[in-house]
């Protein structure tokens, strides 16, 4: 293999969904990690605290166990405690696309090994709350950031699979890997789009697989059968972990192949 032809494997892991699947993750990445000859971690952290949002507990421990950059979505402000670590944590990113009032930043250039990885994190706009749009957000961060960095890692926190395959066309030849959640179901469409880089519209999620992405199965069977506006429990269970490991070039910031992963 000659220097043109070297890769670094990025991991990508969907939303956390509770707190025992938070400590679960915790003990198993290193050792995933060192097995994959894993450079660079990326996860979304966001439903980590019993399903709604993340502890600053939880938010740290994630950070000290490996994740490189920690992104979120909707409920990233559900456990209030989390808003001190945005004034303090760069690796700790929001939604780009929320206004700026909110607390935190919506990417970070993060320097590993002496190689600037740029993430970025923008919401959608269906079915969501409203928000600036993801489209120009993302496209003026990477406009702004071209010169500073050749890898480009974006995860779009949205629901509708229409959105997301839009956002990764409308960014083909602009990013080395736009990566979908929220969803917490794992597709089947990786691949890597024509200008090169790595997509998925959903990595899945890190909880318990017998469940509805993540929550008990009979709480959410009632919450359908009586349509009664609550909560449910997280479920109990199995552990597992998916996203995807992508193979990028540090030389032109390409993707070179992305493979799921479930663990």
């Amino acid at each position: 293999m000659n220097s043109t032809d070297e890769t670094l494997n990025f991991l990508a892991v969907g939303d956390i969904v509770g707190n025992e699947a938070c400590r679960y993750f915790i003990s198993v990445l290193p050792e995933f990690q060192k097995k994959e000859k894993i450079f660079f971690t990326i996860v979304n952290g966001e439903n980590s605290f019993k399903g709604y949002g993340i502890s600053l507990k939880q938010a740290e421990q994630l950070l000290d166990s490996g994740v490189d950059v920690l992104t979120g979505g909707n409920h990233m402000y559900d456990s209030r405690d989390i808003i001190p670590l945005f004034n303090s944590e760069q690796r700790m990113i929001r939604p780009a696309n929320y206004v700026d009032e909110i607390p935190g930043q919506g990417y970070v250039i993060a320097e590993k090994r002496g190689i600037p990885v740029l993430v970025i994190n923008a919401i959608g706009r269906i079915f969501m709350e409203p928000t600036n749009n993801p489209f120009n957000t993302v496209s003026d961060i990477l406009q702004k950031c071209r010169k500073e960095v050749l890898i480009r890692i974006i995860d779009f926190h949205a629901e509708a699979t229409a959105e997301k395959q839009a956002f990764a066309w409308y960014l083909d030849g602009r990013a080395s890997l736009i990566f979908g959640t929220h969803t917490h179901v794992q597709t089947a469409d990786e691949r890597i789009l024509p200008a090169g880089p790595g997509f998925i519209t959903d990595l899945g999620m890190t909880g318990v697989i017998n469940s509805v992405i993540g929550m008990d199965v009979h709480n959410a069977v009632k919450k359908f059968l009586t349509t009664f506006p609550k909560r449910v429990k997280i479920a109990e269970g199995e552990i597992r972990a998916q996203g995807i490991i992508a193979a990028i070039s540090p030389q032109t910031g390409a993707c070179r192949s992305i493979r799921r992963v479930f663990f």
